[in-house]
């Protein structure tokens, strides 16, 4: 009876309390909502616009940078059709769903560079919950090997950016020594980055990429993008490079590359490599934790690279999948340092993609080229299919361990010829 009384005083006391927190969770519903109404502002820029003005769509400010520093969390500024000449800074915050979004009408919103103004035509700093979309930014170009020009640039320490539907072109170095990117994030501690159905084409990159995540950067994700016509690497996760001061978190992570499509960008007509054929479509550079699903990589130099140029570094944990690789000038994925002296790769996976007519211009590469530092590699259930006298597969080194090969589908009316530990060796 005591137990049975017991019993009846707690569920009467959690019944006494229920009316209570159902109550409070309606408040907590209804201020969230208000704060959301009242927070959800508009403000509208023009080029013809006044900065006196209040920022409606009758009355538009003139200045980017104006509305940015009125902007509450929850804010959009719209951007109206135009030309605006102005260097756009962030450094501000939004709330979880109250981000301040920064928009344009798709391909008509246009943001020209100046490059004795500024290296980049945006640069969000220090910032959290801030989305672009709708923005046609180009004409930037580099004056001196120093410069880098860049579309949009996010460094320092930023959370929870959107970066989507963007028209980015002719950003450009033509210096030999000279660096240039569409994208760009250079993490001291970013996260939850997203960078979605935008078209990069057009740029000359000098020594670096189109599209570049860089340093201590966890958990992002880059979709849907159209990488083309540029004259070195589409899309570049790299570690190791010193951005960020601790060792162990110097590296882009825990990410997805999907459903991108990376065509034609070749380092054949970059002042910087001599003629050499080398840029990748996709290139993991020492990033860790990360999977390629779902690409197209066509007409690149090489279709997919993961490895390390940071001795003793390594990029871990890939997992390469359901891609279609064809028509590469070099090989269509290339495993490990390029030499026995630079990082290398462990725990890489390559499952179901397609692997097509790769090394067109000869150079020795191969469907697949594995090269130096290999740890922990499996290649299954691919589809293989070379060029006439081209190599399914080419290992012309003695090094890597832990190697496995199997349940490939290979066409062998192309070619059935690989290299294996510097031997020739043929499919049968």
């Amino acid at each position: 009876i005591e137990k049975k009384d017991r019993e009846d005083r707690v569920m009467n006391h959690f019944k006494g309390k229920q009316p209570k927190l159902i109550t409070l969770l309606i408040i907590i519903v209804f201020l969230f909502t208000i704060f959301t109404y009242l927070n959800s502002k508009v403000i509208y820029v023009s080029n013809t616009g006044k900065n006196h003005y209040p920022g409606t769509n009758n009355k538009p400010i003139k200045s980017i940078n104006k509305a940015i520093n009125m902007a509450l969390p929850g804010t959009t500024i719209k951007i109206k059709p135009g030309i605006y000449k102005e260097t756009v800074h962030i450094n501000k915050n939004g709330f979880p769903f109250l981000p301040i979004k920064v928009t344009g009408m798709y391909g008509k919103t246009k943001l020209i560079g100046n490059i004795d103004r500024s290296e980049k035509i945006i640069n969000i700093r220090n910032s959290n919950y801030i989305n672009i979309s709708g923005l046609n930014l180009s004409n930037l170009k580099a004056t001196n090997s120093e410069q880098t020009p860049t579309a949009i640039n996010i460094d320092g320490h930023s959370k929870s950016i959107i970066i989507k539907n963007n028209i980015i072109h002719d950003i450009e170095t033509d210096y030999k020594e000279g660096n240039s990117h569409g994208i760009s994030a250079y993490g001291k501690g970013i996260s939850n980055i997203q960078i979605v159905k935008n078209k990069l084409y057009n740029l000359k990159l000098g020594n670096s990429e189109a599209l570049v995540l860089n340093g201590n950067i966890n958990n992002f994700k880059v979709s849907d993008n159209q990488i083309f016509d540029n004259n070195n690497i589409g899309i570049d996760i790299i570690g190791y490079e010193g951005i960020e001061s601790n060792d162990k978190l110097d590296k882009a992570r825990n990410g997805t590359i999907s459903n991108n499509r990376v065509q034609n960008n070749t380092s054949k007509h970059n002042p910087s490599y001599n003629g050499d054929q080398s840029a990748a479509g996709i290139y993991i550079d020492g990033g860790e934790n990360i999977v390629i699903s779902d690409n197209i990589s066509a007409n690149n130099d090489i279709g997919i690279e993961i490895a390390s140029e940071h001795k003793n570094k390594n990029a871990v944990n890939i997992l390469v999948k359901k891609n279609i690789i064809k028509n590469n000038g070099y090989t269509g994925i290339a495993i490990g340092g390029y030499n026995q002296t630079m990082g290398g790769v462990k725990k890489i996976r390559l499952l179901n993609n397609r692997l097509i007519h790769n090394d067109q211009q000869q150079q020795f590469g191969g469907e697949i080229l594995l090269q130096y530092n290999i740890n922990d590699l499996i290649i299954t259930k691919n589809a293989i299919s070379p060029n006439k006298n081209g190599y399914l597969l080419i290992k012309d080194n003695k090094s890597g361990k832990n190697i496995n090969i199997k349940h490939n589908n290979y066409n062998l009316k192309g070619s059935n010829k690989i290299i294996w530990n510097k031997k020739e060796e043929y499919l049968r």
